[in-house]
């Protein structure tokens, strides 16, 4: 049985979060702002405009249209076009650190700032891990709070999984802002919160 919720998880669920990468404004003066566009032409509607330093942008389609590229973008629930001039791509850097446990078995891990995971078992042991993806679904809301974390070395991996709701670890009267599934080395499904 626990195989075969590992490989529902691994297949089926983890497979097919399709993942954008965050983008923040470039190439604007700190007295400017970046208009957003109804289409991907500059002919086309100011519709809204983001700050010279406005960041989490989600991109969810490129095109290029009379030799430049555009971006269709997500930001704060709004969607538009922006030239893709004025975009660069975020460090995992930007995403926030958590603090996240489960139990049954007891465990601990940690997404840094500094780019790691650390994971500590009674059961399986410790190690530390270089993220080497972490991104947020396609075509969603940031505010959703859903980010894809991967982290791997020779020896271990881990495919992490939150989300932004309500969370409670059942033992305790802490409740949590964030929920966690985790895919450690491939063959361990845990469930827990974070904070």
């Amino acid at each position: 049985m626990k195989q075969i919720l590992i490989f529902i998880f691994s297949t089926l669920f983890l497979s097919s979060i399709a993942v954008a990468d965050l983008y923040e404004v470039t190439n604007i003066n700190a007295t400017d702002s970046l208009n957003v566009r109804s289409a991907s032409r500059v002919s086309s509607p100011i519709i809204s405009s983001l700050p010279y330093n406005a960041k989490q942008i989600v991109v969810l389609t490129s095109i290029r249209n009379r030799g430049n590229r555009w971006s269709k973008i997500s930001w704060n629930d709004k969607e538009g076009w922006v030239n893709a001039y004025y975009l660069r791509q975020q460090t995992a850097t930007a995403f926030q650190t958590f603090q996240c446990s489960g139990t049954e078995p007891f465990w601990a891990l940690r997404i840094t700032a500094n780019n790691t995971v650390d994971y500590s078992s009674a059961d399986m042991g410790n190690f530390k891990a270089p993220i080497s993806l972490q991104k947020v679904p396609s075509g969603r809301p940031l505010n959703m709070g859903i980010r894809v974390t991967k982290a791997v070395t020779a020896n271990h991996s881990a495919f992490i999984v939150t989300h932004e709701e309500a969370c409670n670890d059942g033992m305790s009267e802490i409740n949590y802002s964030y929920s966690i599934t985790a895919l450690i080395d491939g063959n361990i499904v845990l469930e827990g919160c974070c904070n």
